[in-house]
């Protein structure tokens, strides 16, 4: 079993900057989110961020080596969609959760340049990617769930408070779940960090 260093705290606050702190989240992964919002607000003045959830089909055989491959294949075809030099970067952040009740599932939050984007034009692209991951043999209508998206404003510190406390959800061990995975786009650390107060 992994083991996870549990970020330890007496406010609800990672580098300034509001989470779910319930005592289970993981060091590692509120350090990547973290720098995600850091990006996102250094290079555009707004960024839509959005969360999805994906689903597994009935029919298919779930385990740990093929679900990597599952998510792999689709964060590959959610990138050969992107046009990077027309949307800007995407931004994205990712947790495995497996429970006895609801199987296998991930939680997704994207970020994108919201001068650059639709944020109603995005959960086509995913449902698209998933379907290219999993075969157009296996997938249907309800195996993405998307809930909304929220705008991140550069200039508007409860907006970066905000964005940082829904993505924080992902950073949890949560009891009765297992077999967890988590990875975060790549992010530029040699910028000047935002003041936030």
């Amino acid at each position: 079993m992994q083991r996870h260093n549990y970020y330890k705290s007496n406010t609800d606050t990672y580098k300034n900057l509001s989470i779910n702190n319930h005592n289970n989240l993981i060091t590692d992964r509120l350090e990547s989110c973290y720098w995600i919002i850091q990006n996102c607000i250094h290079n555009q003045t707004r960024t839509a961020q959005q969360h999805f959830t994906l689903k597994l089909p009935s029919t298919y055989l779930s385990n740990e080596d093929n679900d990597a491959q599952l998510f792999k294949a689709f964060i590959k075809a959610l990138k050969k969609r992107w046009n990077n030099e027309k949307r800007g970067k995407l931004h994205y952040a990712w947790c495995k959760e497996v429970e006895r009740c609801k199987g296998a599932h991930w939680h997704l939050h994207l970020f994108s340049d919201q001068s650059k984007n639709n944020p109603f034009s995005i959960p086509s692209l995913v449902g698209k990617a998933w379907e290219k991951a999993l075969t157009a043999s296996i997938y249907y209508k309800g195996l993405v769930n998307y809930t909304h998206f929220r705008t991140l404003y550069r200039d508007r510190t409860e907006s970066i408070h905000h964005a940082m406390k829904w993505v924080s959800y992902i950073c949890k061990v949560r009891e009765g779940t297992y077999n967890h995975g988590f990875a975060a786009s790549h992010t530029n650390k040699n910028i000047d960090l935002e003041c936030i107060a």
